[in-house]
């Protein structure tokens, strides 16, 4: 069991480090009402009973809980451009990458907002040529890292290069090979937009296969303002997209 008064110390004691007092008092309020809401909704509750079990079930790894925007360890556009972290749901992960018939071998997998890593942990059930999981936060990354090496999973695992990296989505190098770029919600629409067209001026640079699954698509709209990306099939709580020409 997690040991919740001092993983909050520690907390409280970066963010004083980091942020200065005043601004950790500020803060203090709007991450207990976040958490609140989180732990006592029913569906909150439900969700933190089955983000402890993956936990558990996958090697004793640290993915679970909820971490407001307020509370993300970096500065600036980027942090009023993001989404506070949660982590993606088994099932959504294998229904996306079920969802469009890819010879896995040809493609690299990038998460952008990866987070703990748990979407890349997941994708390595698929033979991907490599996963990259690229998260601004620095302290989400180390966790990330340290899952890496623990994660045990249930099923063969079929890609184990994983490569968690601590970089800005805006403006980190691709890799120049096919592509499954996949995101959670990481951002809000400004920074979605600048990520994405990132993402189509590289492409239409070095042309390549490219795919993207956006899980909780609350920016789709940012997308359909870009003629190089065609949605390709969705259900209720995802999207998956070409990138460029068939």
């Amino acid at each position: 069991m997690l040991d919740v008064p001092k993983k909050l110390a520690s907390r409280l004691a970066w963010s004083v480090k980091r942020r200065g007092v005043r601004d950790t008092v500020k803060m203090v309020p709007q991450v207990v009402v976040a958490r609140l809401k989180h732990r006592f909704h029913p569906e909150g509750r439900a969700y933190v009973q089955a983000d402890r079990a993956f936990d558990e079930r996958y090697g004793g790894i640290d993915t679970a809980g909820f971490i407001s925007p307020v509370e993300l360890d970096f500065e600036g556009s980027a942090k009023d451009g993001a989404n506070g972290y949660q982590a993606v749901g088994e099932e959504s992960v294998r229904e996306m990458m079920n969802s469009v018939p890819l010879e896995h071998e040809k493609f690299t997998f990038v998460d952008f907002g990866s987070g703990k890593g748990r979407a890349c942990l997941l994708a390595s059930e698929f033979p991907f040529e490599q996963i990259i999981g690229v998260e601004l936060s620095e302290s989400l990354h180390q966790v990330a890292c340290d899952n890496v090496e623990k994660f045990t999973p249930p099923w063969p695992q079929r890609c184990n290069h994983i490569t968690p990296v601590q970089a800005d989505a805006t403006t980190y190098a691709l890799p120049e090979k096919p592509l499954v770029i996949f995101m959670y919600n990481p951002f809000l629409a400004d920074i979605m937009r600048k990520v994405v067209a990132h993402i189509v001026r590289d492409l239409e640079a070095k042309p390549r296969e490219a795919y993207l699954f956006y899980n909780r698509p609350n920016h789709a709209n940012v997308l359909e303002e870009f003629d190089a990306i065609s949605l390709l099939d969705e259900r209720e709580y995802w999207k998956a997209y070409r990138i460029g020409q068939a």
